[in-house]
């Protein structure tokens, strides 16, 4: 299967050592006594306070690694000009390039997963081993907008260029992470940039409400489902960019 091929290929790669190593020193910091929050010189210590800041962080680092690992999976491999060996045996286009994708996706939720098991190391240190299973359905939340970068990614990828894929994934992705504070943002300005920053809220994946979403189930509160949805509407049509658009090199 291609796809398993791809992904067993990737986490070979040093990219994986690199999601461990930053894992493990994000553990560490976050899991230390002395890492605290304050508001007005007031620590807040609280689990439910500090776990929503490691799930957070996690995640956002999960987004950008997303990126990295899914920007350059399509063009390598027709670089490298492999395509050829794989669609003069009857492979589609779409579904060559929906494997690669599925792969790349796989991959940033491995990368997801060790991360995540950096919160659940977290959640254990705090005395709170019972609940690890709530971590687990948040995972399984938050890895709707892991996907949706991933998808984000191999279909500009495919699309374009490396740089300008990578400036876009990373732009929108960084976007999505900080959308509060885009709104934030947008309300002190008013007036055309308002309207632009609007205009981009709207169209932007909003992947901080998905995050949301999945660290309220670990702190038992109310889980909204309109984002959960919302991520899955954009990754449905990434996928669907990716399995129609055709790569001129294989038209002529």
């Amino acid at each position: 299967m291609i796809a398993a091929t791809a992904i067993r290929e990737k986490i070979r790669k040093k990219i994986f050592i690199a999601v461990m190593v930053i894992t493990a020193v994000l553990t560490l910091l976050l899991s230390t006594g002395s890492t605290t929050i304050t508001v007005g010189g007031e620590p807040l210590t609280g689990f439910g306070i500090m776990m929503s800041v490691v799930f957070t962080v996690m995640h956002a680092v999960s987004c950008v690694m997303a990126v990295v690992i899914s920007l350059g999976t399509i063009p390598a491999e027709y670089e490298r000009r492999t395509h050829h060996l794989i669609l003069t045996r009857g492979v589609s286009q779409a579904r060559y390039h929906g494997q690669l994708t599925l792969a790349n996706v796989g991959a940033s939720l491995i990368s997801h997963a060790v991360f995540m098991a950096g919160a659940a190391v977290y959640m254990i240190s705090q005395g709170h081993a019972s609940d690890l299973h709530r971590l687990l359905c948040a995972y399984v939340i938050s890895g709707i907008s892991i996907a949706a970068v991933s998808c984000l990614s191999s279909a500009l990828s495919l699309t374009m260029g490396k740089l300008p894929a990578g400036l876009i994934a990373g732009t929108v992705t960084l976007a999505g992470i900080t959308a509060p504070l885009l709104k934030t943002a947008q309300s002190m300005a008013g007036g055309f940039a308002g309207k632009l920053l609007g205009a981009a809220l709207f169209v932007l994946p909003d992947l901080n409400s998905i995050q949301s979403a999945a660290a309220k189930l670990i702190t038992g509160g109310k889980t909204e489902m309109h984002p959960i949805f919302t991520g899955l509407f954009y990754t449905y049509i990434f996928v669907m960019i990716i399995m129609i658009y055709k790569r001129k090199a294989d038209k002529e």
